[in-house]
């Protein structure tokens, strides 16, 4: 299923990159800035055999998380990058496959401090920040899954305090294990810029990892139910 896009990633991108570009998300965050500017220049691949669909390219590109307030109303915080108009100029060749974005993303190299900023902007980003485009198409969902977004930072301290107090039992049962490393990996990455909608593939396992918790917490509570029933005679033999 993956040969398709690859052949079109390497045709339009010049390199093969089934799942899409991951560089220019990555450029952004590092580079600091809230506006990358993109002149992108294809060519054939000629062993292929096929053509891009244009051969240059402007984009325009910055990320949803540089222009909201993601603890609105109570605060107007946003990050450092989204009050002002910073910008970042970069030409790409697709005949040069990964080695154009590779040098534009080793332009930006963000020190200790910086890193440990953007890393702390990007937690806030991933627990309050909405779910862009949904939330900007003003119809009752979207207005719903932005009023919706404060339940997913407590949700998450409560599953992870159950889940917690269950490793401290030994018990590792595949669905809180794998909730909770993908939503840390998820919520810790400081690799691109956070959003809203990076969250949802996690809310789903969330919601799965508190039915989870109930059904334990309900089959504990029958069996020491069905103990305490039993006869003595029966629980000295």
């Amino acid at each position: 299923m993956l040969v398709p896009q690859a052949i079109r990633s390497k045709v339009e991108l010049g390199f093969v990159a089934p799942f899409g570009s991951p560089w220019l998300t990555r450029i952004q965050l590092r580079s600091g800035v809230k506006i990358v500017q993109l002149h992108y220049y294809t060519h054939p691949v000629p062993l292929i055999g096929f053509r891009p669909l244009s051969s240059d390219y402007v984009w325009i590109f910055g990320s949803p998380s540089c222009f909201v307030r993601p603890l609105e109303p109570f605060s107007h915080w946003a990050m450092r990058r989204a009050w002002g108009n910073s910008t970042a100029d970069l030409i790409i060749h697709s005949a040069n496959g990964e080695r154009d974005w590779k040098a534009a993303y080793q332009r930006f190299t963000p020190d200790r401090e910086e890193w440990l900023e953007q890393w702390r902007e990007n937690i806030i980003l991933f627990f309050f920040a909405p779910s862009w485009p949904e939330t900007a198409a003003g119809e009752w969902d979207g207005h719903l899954e932005y009023r919706s977004r404060w339940i997913w930072a407590p949700l998450i301290l409560v599953v992870f305090a159950c889940n917690l107090r269950e490793f401290m039992r030994r018990r590792f049962d595949l669905i809180p294990v794998a909730v909770t490393v993908f939503t840390l990996l998820m919520a810790l990455q400081n690799v691109i810029i956070a959003e809203g909608r990076y969250r949802k593939p996690v809310e789903p396992l969330l919601l799965m990892n508190l039915v989870w918790i109930l059904d334990s917490k309900r089959v504990g509570t029958r069996r020491r139910t069905a103990v305490s029933n039993e006869p003595s005679g029966a629980l000295r033999g």
